[in-house]
């Protein structure tokens, strides 16, 4: 395996290559105020990018300088005001956005160049995880807890790769080796109420994720398993109730989990709960077409016909494309 301080300074030099700035139409859509989280993340990756490229001459300069071109960079800049500052931004965006492995990269350079070396293995690991490698990632986790073993966060980190390399079993035994270490955060109790999600112990995992998703309604893929959990426990509306609560605050990925908790209202039959959550749904993302559509649909089989017809109209002005494939897989069309 190659030197750690050399996964990073490749890391470091792919990232530079990979850079973006912000698309005219994220801008666009956020004007219409259909921002995603990733969009949100977008506004955090774009002025840390800057910042970390200013950086990373900072450091090459000084190894030339100080003749020492083939050393390693752990700690170079170390207590550097800017580049905290940049860690915090990439912090941000690596919480808004977890499907983008590229603020973790960068977390994994920054912190080599702040001297912390546990954290830079975490992120490089959850940089490889979200880039689909949870093999890759796995080994990382595992050499940043050989480093620093009570790293909570690589304890974290290999429970998850466990679970998506299907090894449920190493899973299960991690987390109840040390399940009130890992429990001590709302992001631990997310991955032990995940872990615990693949085992019939379904009520004592529902309530780990109900604990973890109250301070952190964000983790889609959490609240995807909760809404598995309530089904597998029999608490459907139950869990559409918890869900609709999580509302508190200017989280951007709420519309996502109000959606999901109108389709387990819709599950249970209780139309004027589904409305409810749609229209909260609505409320932040206006011009979703698969919003209006669903409302449509539960409009028209509470009777409300003529209001019905009104939001299958906005489901087409906001994206014809899918109102046809809808009606293609349905065999209904809802402007009828």
């Amino acid at each position: 395996m190659a030197p750690v301080w050399a996964v990073v300074a490749t890391t470091a030099l792919l990232v530079a290559f990979s850079m973006k700035s912000i698309g005219k139409s994220q801008l666009q859509r956020a004007a219409l105020g259909n921002r995603s989280s990733c969009e949100y993340a977008e506004v955090y990756l774009s002025s840390a990018r800057e910042e970390m490229e200013k950086l990373r001459e900072v450091a090459a300069k000084m190894r030339f300088e100080s003749r020492q071109l083939d050393a390693s960079s752990l700690g170079m800049l170390k207590e550097n005001a800017a580049l905290t500052k940049a860690r915090a931004d990439l912090q941000r965006a690596s919480a808004l956005c977890p499907t983008n492995s590229e603020a973790d990269w960068l977390l994994s350079v920054a912190n080599w160049y702040l001297g912390d070396e546990c954290a830079s293995l975490y992120h490089l690991g959850t940089a490889q995880r979200r880039a689909g490698r949870p093999a890759e990632a796995l080994m990382q986790y595992e050499q940043a807890l050989l480093k620093c073993p009570d790293d909570r966060l690589s304890l974290l980190g290999k429970a998850v790769c466990l679970r998506e390399l299907q090894r449920d079993q190493e899973a299960i035994a991690l987390v109840n080796s040390q399940r009130d270490a890992l429990a001590s955060t709302s992001e631990g109790k997310i991955v032990v109420g995940r872990v615990l999600a693949q085992t019939t112990d379904t009520l004592t995992a529902k309530r780990y994720l109900e604990e973890g998703l109250r301070d952190n309604p964000a983790d889609i893929a959490a609240v995807f398993d909760y809404e598995r959990v309530s089904r597998a426990a029999n608490q459907v509306h139950e869990g559409a109730d918890f869900l609709l609560s999580l509302g508190r605050g200017s989280v951007p990925t709420i519309g996502q989990v109000y959606h999901i908790a109108s389709a387990m209202y819709r599950e249970t039959k209780d139309l004027p709960a589904e409305e409810r959550a749609l229209r909260e749904a609505l409320r932040l993302f206006p011009h979703r077409a698969v919003l209006c559509y669903d409302l449509r649909v539960n409009l028209y089989n509470q009777g409300k016909k003529a209001e019905a017809r009104e939001f299958a109209q906005r489901s087409i002005d906001y994206d014809v494309n899918f109102f046809m494939q809808r009606i293609k897989e349905t065999g209904v069309d809802p402007r009828a």
